[in-house]
């Protein structure tokens, strides 16, 4: 009976404690001066100061046991307080030095880099790298290798460098060609690295203490309360050792991603260019049927602006006379567009393609003003990319000059190339 109510004395306060202080690191990180002394001046210092900062779980949990012994035992030959065990450690734990002086003096930098570089060949430059990379003691991470067709090759590479050689490896990338972009950071991660330690060492103590007090254990239920409290903190435990290797390896060696691309220069793409629009010029002739007052002919020509044959803009100048001197006798800007017919061929022929078009516009003519509007009837006589020939018949109606509403009949050939 003496020795349950020791055991319930004990547990009681320690999954208490362990509830809110297991996880609790120590208040504050100690200086570089603290750290270099031995373990165990360092718990005497703590004991001894009233003034400290909250108790740690495994400091929580000794006191509880040794306050519940005291409280159960009668009065009688004092019993030997059990001494606290060495810490906990496994042969495999190269994070867990024996004492935290143990930790190197020099900072534990995290050191990661970004660079671009223009090389000249690229097959020759990562040729290279590799080489240096096996000179340097480093290892290859990622290598992605882009060299499609019709498209300039390109490397990305992930490389891992001892980081006491980082800074002359990057030196020696300049030999691989410019460099274009860069970006080099560098994190002290010692202040993580220590406080992660001292966590470590405070969950090696509880577990140690639950394992004696499981050994105490009577009932199935006491049983299962330490052994889940163990469990939690084997985890808490295994989550440290992870996270001090990674410590390590991060300041052991330096991250560099490199990403290589050629000389910039003309692909070949292998797609024909496109034009975005076809310039060209006209001749033209135009007959002016005005009814019972007569008819006028004039001759001329002009500048298109084809944009597809969709769409087209011209300016049409003509006089009286065919080589006429002077004066304009006629101005025509009109806009438009022209048709194919899928049943003659829908355009597809290099050679005498039919279509038909409709045009409107403006129109001044012996300082009159009037406005056009009508079609047309063509043929494409040659059609290539670069080259458009055709010959066409426009029709007008024109309204708005003082001769009243009247026809105009325009034929023209011209020629436009694509730009």
């Amino acid at each position: 009976m003496k020795r349950s109510l020791v055991f319930v004395s004990l547990v009681t306060p320690l999954l208490t404690q362990l509830a809110c202080g297991a996880r609790q690191t120590e208040a504050a990180s100690p200086e570089p001066m603290a750290a270099a002394s031995p373990p165990g001046a360092a718990d005497n210092a703590e004991s001894r100061s009233s003034g400290a900062s909250s108790a740690s779980g495994a400091e929580l949990m000794l006191a509880s046991e040794e306050g519940a012994k005291q409280a159960a035992d009668p009065p009688g030959p004092q019993q030997a307080p059990v001494p606290a065990p060495p810490e906990a450690r496994t042969p495999d734990d190269a994070s867990a030095p024996s004492s935290p002086g143990a930790v190197d003096k020099a900072p534990m930098l995290d050191i990661e880099a970004r660079l671009g570089i223009e090389v000249s060949d690229m097959r020759d430059a990562v040729e290279r790298l590799h080489q240096q990379l096996q000179k340097s003691h480093g290892q290859l991470v990622e290598e992605t290798f882009n060299n499609e067709d019709h498209q300039a090759p390109t490397a990305n590479i992930t490389l891992r460098i001892p980081a006491q050689g980082a800074q002359d490896f990057l030196k020696e990338l300049e030999s691989l060609g410019a460099i274009r972009t860069r970006q080099v950071s560098s994190r002290d991660v010692g202040k993580d690295y220590f406080d992660a330690q001292l966590r470590l060492q405070n969950l090696q103590r509880v577990i140690a203490r639950l394992e004696e007090i499981l050994a105490l254990a009577k009932t199935v239920e006491e049983t299962m309360k330490v052994e889940t409290e163990i469990g939690r903190v084997r985890g808490e435990i295994e989550q440290l050792k992870g996270e001090i290797r990674w410590l390590k390896d991060r300041s052991s060696r330096a991250t560099i991603h490199l990403e290589l691309f050629a000389k910039r220069h003309w692909v070949d793409t292998g797609v024909s260019p496109e034009a975005k629009f076809y310039p060209g010029l006209r001749m033209t002739t135009m007959l002016d049927l005005r009814g019972a007052q007569g008819s006028q002919s004039t001759y001329g020509g002009g500048f298109s602006l084809r944009f597809s044959r969709h769409f087209s803009l011209d300016v049409d100048g003509l006089q009286s006379r065919l080589f006429g001197k002077g004066d304009l006798d006629r101005l025509m800007i009109t806009a438009g567009g022209d048709l194919y017919s899928d049943y003659l061929g829908g355009g597809s022929r290099r050679w005498f393609n039919p279509y038909i078009g409709f045009r409107g516009g403006y129109s001044r003519v012996a300082g009159y003003n009037e406005l056009v509007a009508g079609g047309a009837l063509g043929f494409e006589l040659y059609k290539s990319p670069v080259l458009l020939v055709d010959t066409e018949v426009r029709l007008y109606g024109a309204f708005g000059n003082h001769y009243g509403a009247h026809a105009l009949v325009q034929p023209a050939l011209g020629i436009n190339v694509a730009f």
